[in-house]
């Protein structure tokens, strides 16, 4: 007589656990990177909204705004006339005749990305005008995702000089 089987042998519940294991580690990487990558793509946007607002602002006013060095998204949007939101995991950088930056700085993931602000023939690369450079933190060699961040936005021969725990990348974004 013949028996119709009706569950499923624990050696096949096994190997189905086993290959959704080894699926999971190759796919959770490329995961991280994409969004770690869309994530420094939002660094970028704001930071070009942000450089086209002071530009604006200097058009109108006949100089570029007086700000604190490190201005709350508040202080930027009632100078600026735009709408920045409060964020806890990001920070803004402004050196009014230097440069601007945005800074993204979580446990596991720190980067800046900044715009040159300096119109005249300043030889310091980040301050050139309109030219965006993205900064890598890496402490002790033993996070390089914020420098994988800036890879992917620049390009892996982008690498211009590191300093220390500093590693940055230049280039048009």
């Amino acid at each position: 007589m013949y028996i119709s089987k009706k569950a499923f042998t624990l050696i096949e519940l096994l190997a189905v656990v086993l290959i959704i294991g080894v699926l999971a580690a190759v796919a959770l990487p490329q995961y991280q990177k994409a969004v770690n990558k869309t994530r420094a793509a939002g660094v970028v946007s704001k930071i070009n909204t942000l450089f086209h607002a002071i530009e604006r602002y200097a058009l109108t006013y006949g100089s570029r705004p007086v700000l604190p060095v490190l201005p709350t998204a508040r202080e930027i949007n009632a100078v600026l006339d735009i709408q920045f939101p409060e964020e806890a995991e990001s920070g803004f950088i402004y050196y009014k005749d230097s440069y601007m930056a945005i800074r993204y700085d979580t446990p596991g993931l720190r980067f800046v990305i900044a715009k040159g602000l300096r119109n005249n023939g300043s030889s310091i690369t980040v301050e050139k005008y309109g030219l965006n450079t993205c900064w890598a933190y890496d402490e002790g060699k033993r996070d390089k995702r914020g420098q994988d961040v800036c890879q992917a936005l620049c390009g892996a021969d982008k690498l211009s000089k590191e300093w220390g725990n500093l590693s940055y990348y230049i280039c048009k974004l």
